[in-house]
């Protein structure tokens, strides 16, 4: 983790740049402190002119210095913390920094290889008006979020054992294979050591010695508890996709994070947790653990993975996912479209806030149109329908998706039943990079495969 602080000046420019990235980069304005504005209906022009305002006051006839703006960021290396780990490892440096009291943002970045943020406040005590105490500020800024990650990772440590411990003494397993296979899953290590049989389990440099007779492991699935499952697992199929999607890490171009509906839906209404195993790309078996029975199975001997795991699996860049955030998906019926149109869970899809920039261009661009045709033509735009009939438009280039009735109002309505409707298709221009991003072992849906999916999806959703 790094902490650095920034320049500094007299009219919070940091403000109006972070604004920028959320705009334009995907940023995210994470948290707004000791400030009466609402996270989500914030106006950064507001939070830069609140800022300014108050610290110019504060400071009259108290204090002299010009550069009133505090302006730092916290990194984390990759991918390792999440924005809402920042967000709270940002809280406590700001503290020992001398910032918890003080009116500040913190903006979270994804438009570098490594997660940051960025945090803006007032070197204008609010308190006292004098400026606050900046010596040796630099040097600080590494000794206290080196501090803060110590302690987190102390703390990480004690968590982690106590659920290694919960998994060890409270699940029983069919096999050793089982219980490495699940425990890899939670991001533990698993080695046996066969001279004494030892089980070593690592995780972030802490380690486990744990003697095999001290776990509970069961020879096989019992007939009747085999069944229960089956019946929970063919229930889901009938209304789940078995469609898989999985993102690629950069470092060792494995695949994490592997889902498909049917994995959400299973784990969400019964408990039962499905952890696939991959080799050269394809899914040749799974583990299968029940947290109600606190079991774990090996899959092919409940199920074989080839009935409810379908390969081969969708890979979902991060150029796509890009792509993606640009569009200003305020409502879940703007996801759920996007999500379909680009073949991507909606999970990973961002619901944005407020009333989109484009609906009034869009309006003043169909009122100088002659036509609905005309309108589609010159603007670069399709018609598209979602999943209870509503017409939307979407214009890839411009990352803009409105629906019709907002850009053409309700009396044109009759017009767009009459367009033409434009079924959505997958646009492989903005899977760039995501290809290559692949191991050698792994292979791509090619189109055909991913338009019988497609197909397939769509059959399902009308026998619900």
């Amino acid at each position: 983790m790094i902490a650095k602080i920034l320049s500094s000046n007299n009219s919070f420019e940091a403000v109006k740049y972070n604004n920028k990235n959320i705009k334009k980069k995907g940023g995210e304005l994470l948290a707004v402190r000791n400030m009466e504005f609402d996270k989500n209906t914030a106006k950064m022009n507001a939070i830069k002119t609140y800022l300014k305002t108050k610290s110019e006051i504060l400071k009259l006839n108290k204090s002299r210095f010009k550069n009133l703006q505090f302006h730092a960021t916290i990194s984390c290396k990759g991918r390792e913390k999440s924005k809402e780990e920042l967000k709270d490892i940002g809280d406590k440096w700001m503290a020992k920094m001398g910032y918890g009291k003080q009116p500040y943002i913190s903006i979270f970045h994804r438009d570098t290889n490594n997660n940051h943020i960025h945090l803006v406040s007032t070197r204008v005590d609010l308190q006292t008006g004098k400026k606050i105490k900046d010596s040796k500020e630099g040097e600080n800024a590494g000794k206290f979020i080196n501090e803060i990650c110590n302690i987190e990772a102390k703390q990480k440590n004690k968590i982690d054992d106590q659920i290694l411990n919960r998994y060890l003494e409270d699940y029983k397993y069919d096999s050793f294979t089982s219980m490495k296979s699940f425990l890899n899953s939670q991001n533990f290590q698993v080695y046996m050591d066969f001279d004494n049989m030892d089980i070593h389990i690592n995780k972030n440099q802490n380690e486990n010695i744990i003697n095999r007779d001290k776990l509970q492991i069961i020879n096989s699935i019992e007939d009747k508890e085999k069944k229960r499952i089956q019946a929970l697992i063919f229930k889901s199929l009938k209304t789940s996709d078995k469609n898989l999607y999985a993102k690629i890490n950069r470092a060792d171009k494995k695949m994490y994070d592997i889902k498909s509906e049917l994995i959400e839906n299973l784990r969400k209404q019964f408990g039962i947790e499905i952890k696939p195993i991959i080799q050269n790309g394809e899914v040749k078996n799974y583990t299968l653990v029940d947290h109600k029975t606190k079991s774990v199975y090996n899959g092919n001997s409940i199920i074989r993975a080839n009935n409810i795991l379908d390969s081969p699996i969708n890979i979902i860049g991060t150029e796509e996912l890009k792509e993606i955030d640009k569009f200003h998906a305020n409502t879940p019926e703007k996801r759920k479209l996007l999500s379909s149109y680009y073949f991507i869970p909606e999970s990973e899809i961002n619901l944005k806030y407020g009333k989109s920039n484009s609906l009034e261009k869009m309006k003043e661009q169909y009122q100088s149109s002659k036509t609905l045709d005309h309108f589609l033509q010159e603007t670069d735009s399709k018609l598209i329908t979602g999943d209870k009939g509503e017409k939307f438009i979407l214009n890839q280039n411009e990352h803009i998706i409105e629906k019709a009735s907002d850009v053409f109002g309700v009396e044109k309505d009759i017009k767009i039943e009459k367009a033409e409707n434009i079924e959505p298709e997958l646009n492989n221009q903005n899977a760039t990079g995501i290809i290559n991003a692949l191991s050698q072992n792994t292979t791509a849906p090619s189109d055909d495969e991913r338009d019988k999916k497609r197909k397939g999806r769509k059959k399902k959703r009308g026998r619900r």
